[in-house]
């Protein structure tokens, strides 16, 4: 895990002065399922912008997608197509932002490997979440995965 972490960190010392070309505003930065309130199959709200912060509009879809690699390992293809419909719906990504993307939700999963290993959390939830966070950066190095991403976003 620390190996993966080390290296989306050398991936991001490579790409940061790119990801500039990213547009940026006002995002929630905690974008995930526990957040989304619904009602009758419908979205009627979001809550806890406790995060909330100026960055890349495509890191608040990167970190949803995160979590639902988090919690739903098998199903990450269509749970991706099902979120990305509906964010797309509302709001679009440039095809920069969506270049960066699967980069992005690497981002995130190492963020959560490397809170998880120095903040040395233990319970048996974040022992979950730090096992998602490895397997997303796995699922994102994979190529073949990598590829079935990617044709989502077209």
């Amino acid at each position: 895990a620390g190996q993966l972490a080390s290296d989306v960190v050398s991936q991001w010392r490579k790409a940061r002065y790119q990801l500039h070309r990213l547009r940026k505003g006002i995002i929630h930065n905690d974008f995930h399922d526990n957040n989304i309130l619904v009602k009758k199959n419908k979205c009627v709200g979001i809550v806890d912008f406790g995060d909330a912060m100026y960055s890349w509009y495509a890191a608040d879809v990167a970190i949803a997608l995160t979590h639902l690699c988090f919690h739903s390992r098998a199903h990450v293809i269509p749970l991706s197509r099902a979120f990305l419909q509906g964010y797309f719906s509302v709001f679009s990504l440039t095809a920069t932002e969506k270049i960066y993307l699967p980069f992005l939700i690497q981002l995130r999963a190492a963020l959560v490997v490397i809170e998880c290993v120095f903040i040395r959390r233990t319970s048996a939830f974040e022992r979950r979440i730090f096992a998602g966070a490895v397997f997303t950066m796995r699922y994102f190095r994979d190529q073949k995965k990598l590829g079935t991403f990617a044709k989502l976003l077209k």
